[in-house]
This record gives C-alpha cells, sequence and structure tokens, in this order.
C-alpha cells in the first residue's frame, strides 16, 4: 500500500512533518492518530515514515492474537535497536543484547534480566533484580529501558511508532507512559494509532 499516492490527508501529513521538524530540533512528540478501521492509518503513518529517511524508527503493530502477552509489542523496537532479524535464534540475541548494553553503559548490566523481557528473554536473574520488589519492577523497567534506549539512539530524532494499541497489553502501555513523560524533553516522537474515535490514549500534564 505504501507506493499508492496518498490521497485527501494533505492537512494530516503536514502536521506531521510539522512535528518531526520539531523533534529535529530537539522537542518531542506524543503524536496520536484514531479513527475506524480501514480509514487509512497505517497510510498515513507509512507515508510519514517515508518523507522523513533522517529518523530512526521502531516499528511495532499490536496484535489481537497477544494481546495478553506482557511487553509483546517491544519486541520489534528492541530488535531493530539491536540489529536484529525477527528469527534470529535466542542466543544470538542474549549476546547482541549483553554486547549492545555493556558499550552503551555497563553499570546496566545487573539489569540485564528486565531488557530480556522487552526481547521475550527469560534470563537467570542477578542479585539486583532479585532483590527488587515486585512492586518497583516496572519503574526500574521503565528507568532502564530509556536509559538504555536513550542513550545508544542519543543525537539522533527517533520515532516510536505503534500500531493498533487497541490491542495492546497493560503492561507495554503502562511502560509507554512512562517513556512518553520521561522522554518530554528528548527529540523523540512516539506515534500511536488506534480505533476508539475521541480517546486520549497520551498521557496529559
Amino acid at each position: 500500500r505504501s507506493v499508492t499516492p496518498l490521497v485527501g490527508r494533505d492537512a494530516e501529513l503536514e502536521a506531521l512533518l510539522a512535528a518531526v521538524d520539531e523533534a529535529r530540533r530537539g522537542t518531542g512528540w506524543i503524536i496520536e492518530i484514531a479513527g475506524p478501521a480501514g480509514i487509512g492509518k497505517s497510510r498515513l503513518v507509512a507515508e510519514l515514515i517515508a518523507r522523513a529517511p533522517d529518523v530512526i524508527v521502531l516499528h511495532a503493530r499490536c496484535e489481537e492474537y497477544e494481546a495478553s502477552t506482557p511487553y509483546y509489542p517491544m519486541r520489534a523496537p528492541m530488535r531493530s535497536v539491536l540489529g536484529l532479524e525477527a528469527d534470529a535464534d535466542t542466543p544470538v540475541v542474549e549476546e547482541r543484547l549483553r554486547e549492545a548494553v555493556g558499550n552503551v553503559d555497563p553499570a546496566l548490566l545487573p539489569w540485564l534480566p528486565l531488557l530480556g523481557i522487552l526481547l521475550g528473554l527469560d534470563l537467570a536473574d542477578t542479585p539486583e533484580t532479585h532483590a527488587l520488589d515486585d512492586r518497583f519492577l516496572r519503574e526500574r523497567l521503565a528507568e532502564v529501558t530509556m536509559k538504555f534506549l536513550y542513550t545508544r539512539l542519543a543525537g539522533t530524532p527517533t520515532m516510536l511508532a505503534v500500531e493498533d494499541v487497541h490491542f495492546m497489553d497493560e503492561a507495554t502501555h503502562d511502560l509507554l507512559l512512562r517513556l512518553a513523560r520521561a522522554g518530554a524533553e528528548l527529540r523523540q516522537i512516539m506515534l500511536v494509532t488506534h480505533k476508539d474515535v475521541g480517546s486520549a490514549w497520551a498521557p496529559q500534564d
């Protein structure tokens, strides 16, 4: 569909491209595209990505049959960050993650099992993760994820595009809200699409 000319969305595309320009200058954005199925949300996102070739795009699509799997939508973006193919074997994924985290910040290595969760890995606990109270798991996971992603992608405008968030599991929703709040001052765009017209997904001040 991306090769089909985009028709009738000039105003929307202009607004999106303006947000990308602001991200290039250092202002983060949260963008919500809502509308019923078949209205062209995915086509609009594809056109935006095509017109912003300098922006790193981490793309995910929420699947209805994975709606009960915690953090499933984060697997594709995390693999993109690590430069992995979708069919990479578990040992390869673990090795690449360990290498990337060590390069970004060795102080994050004790929290490697938390990042492993986002890739669907079940890594052995470290003393630090073993001692982590479940009540603070999500908060710490968001902190580690933000530091890893934003340090690794520092200096480059980045778009995290997550489609069909009406199928998103609650754990991923919580994580993205935390990242959105914490990343408000970074050169980052968080873009979500869903079918529930009139609902506000983005966090409010």
